[in-house]
């Protein structure tokens, strides 16, 4: 299989950017020598992951970045700034390529290119068959009925689909609160690091898991529109498989040696 540099890409984005933010954090307010070098780190890698094309995934490093630059003690005025740079930039790139276009249009009514269902909305129409066909219970472990060639990438990008169908309602509310204990624990160990740069690194990866979650439920769900992203620690292997096992492993190591007690992200800059 392949390697998708892009996983590389936003998880060295992360590590520099912590790196920059807790050496230069007395300067974050300051646009020139704080937030703009930042900002052209993110642009690149996106412009990149743009050529590749992959809007999604460029979307998905560029809420990464902008959710450290928040946390990492940036100007909230120049963020606000940027996010309407930012979601015009995102809706003109869309607006230039028809398909990027007709995805955004898709996922608001996936059946409005043919009542059969088979043009652009069908995945999504796969997914909600999915899940609606699971009921409260499921149909049992292993006899999911869309992933025998009806659901396209049933083993990553919609393996949650085939869960609900599979287990149900209450199935997949259990794997959500589990995921919701994760990102918990997630919140503890960035909290009780003593050193602002350990902080806001723990912070970047658990952005990492908990972006990737959400994001995957969201487009499972017909919350947002189709993109190719696996659910952390579910979905078939990969890169994604390798950076999200990178990420719990880092995460696990400052859970070991956190010493702090619990207080606020930004303590090293009062």
């Amino acid at each position: 299989q392949s390697i998708q540099p892009s996983e590389i890409a936003k998880f060295g984005m992360m590590l520099y950017m912590c790196a920059f933010m807790s050496r230069k954090h007395a300067v974050m307010r300051d646009f020139k020598r704080g937030m703009l070098p930042m900002l052209l780190i993110v642009g690149v890698i996106c412009g990149l992951i743009m050529l590749q094309p992959n809007m999604s995934m460029a979307v998905i490093v560029g809420l990464m970045g902008y959710a450290l630059l928040f946390v990492g003690g940036a100007d909230v005025k120049q963020l606000l700034l940027l996010g309407v740079v930012l979601i015009a930039l995102f809706f003109l790139l869309a607006w230039i390529e028809p398909y990027r276009l007709a995805r955004l249009t898709t996922f608001t009514d996936p059946w409005n290119d043919g009542m059969d269902g088979l043009g652009s909305g069908y995945q999504l129409i796969q997914s909600y068959y999915a899940l609606g066909s699971g009921g409260l219970f499921g149909l049992g472990l292993n006899n999911s009925r869309q992933k025998l060639l009806y659901m396209t990438y049933g083993e990553s990008d919609f393996i949650f689909s085939i869960l609900g169908e599979e287990l149900g309602f209450v199935g997949i509310t259990v794997v959500m609160l589990l995921f919701g204990l994760l990102f918990w624990r997630c919140y503890r160990i960035i909290m009780r690091q003593t050193e602002l740069r350990d902080r806001l690194t723990a912070f970047g990866l658990t952005v990492i898991l908990a972006m990737g979650a959400v994001m995957n439920l969201a487009v499972v769900m017909g919350v947002a529109p189709p993109k190719g992203v696996p659910m952390p620690l579910m979905s078939y292997g990969g890169s994604n498989l390798m950076a999200t096992m990178l990420c719990v492993g880092l995460l696990m190591n400052f859970s070991r040696t956190a010493t702090g007690k619990e207080g606020s992200i930004w303590k090293e800059s009062s």
